[in-house]
């Protein structure tokens, strides 16, 4: 069903309840959280050792993830970036921006990062951030009361 683009088909997108970027401490806590308050999660990860398909892109405000030799997006009712802790946290920022959440520089850090609130909530409704296991747990719990209340 695909049309080529740059050696990759086009799939149906995935429509899933949460979708949570990284599984490491992050977004392993996140998705814990999440399960233990019945939604339905599905992690992607750049890493190939740990079996998840890679984000590729952000498309006007949605993630793409390459699968299987197709580009496929992903429409979620909630997302949980939780891409690893590093300093400025550079492929979680990247891919918010790319989604349209606010950042600020962070004189007292000497980096660029997200505006969160204490859940983790970013800017844009239904995108969260998480970058260690607590604030993972944050997140899958906040994220999951969201998907409960979206039609």
């Amino acid at each position: 069903r695909g049309l080529d683009r740059g050696g990759f088909g086009e799939k149906e997108p995935l429509d899933v309840e949460l979708l949570i970027v990284g599984a490491g401490p992050a977004g392993s806590a996140a998705l814990e959280a999440a399960r233990r308050l019945g939604i339905e999660a599905v992690v992607f990860d750049t890493r190939s050792d740990r079996g998840s398909p890679r984000p590729v892109s952000v498309r006007e405000g949605r993630l793409a993830v390459a699968e299987d030799g197709f580009v496929r997006e992903v429409r979620a009712r909630a997302m949980i970036l939780a891409t690893g802790g590093s300093k400025g946290r550079e492929p979680q920022l990247a891919i918010a921006k790319a989604l349209g959440c606010r950042t600020i520089y962070d004189r007292i850090l000497g980096y660029e990062r997200l505006a969160l609130d204490a859940e983790g909530r970013t800017s844009i409704p239904g995108v969260f951030a998480a970058g260690d296991a607590e604030s993972g747990r944050r997140a899958g719990k906040a994220a999951a009361a969201d998907v409960e209340k979206s039609p």
